[in-house]
């Protein structure tokens, strides 16, 4: 039997009218929709130009930098502390 007339012949038995490659197609239809989808929910990824800010110390006030500092202060020291409990309990451990 020639290639076609296999085809043909698998088609024919299992009741399905169209080629198999259209299946394919199909699916990849359905994923490219979706993956539309997808991007149309996605969030604005649009980034601000830094190139446009001419001094960096206008960007902060006094009083917002200083809070910043104080709050990178606190997490440094709440992430010191943690690393010596933790090597405390190693250490009491073994």
């Amino acid at each position: 039997m020639h290639r076609a007339e296999r085809e043909f012949a698998l088609r024919a038995a299992s009741g399905c009218s169209h080629p198999v490659s259209a299946n394919r197609v199909g699916a990849s239809l359905l994923v490219i929709g979706f993956c539309l989808g997808l991007t149309g929910c996605a969030e604005d990824l649009t980034y601000p130009s830094v190139a446009g800010i001419a001094d960096v110390g206008t960007v902060l006030s006094r009083e917002e930098r200083q809070k910043a500092v104080e709050e990178l202060q606190k997490q440094q020291n709440h992430a010191a502390s943690g690393r010596t409990e933790v090597a405390d309990a190693t250490t009491n451990s073994d």
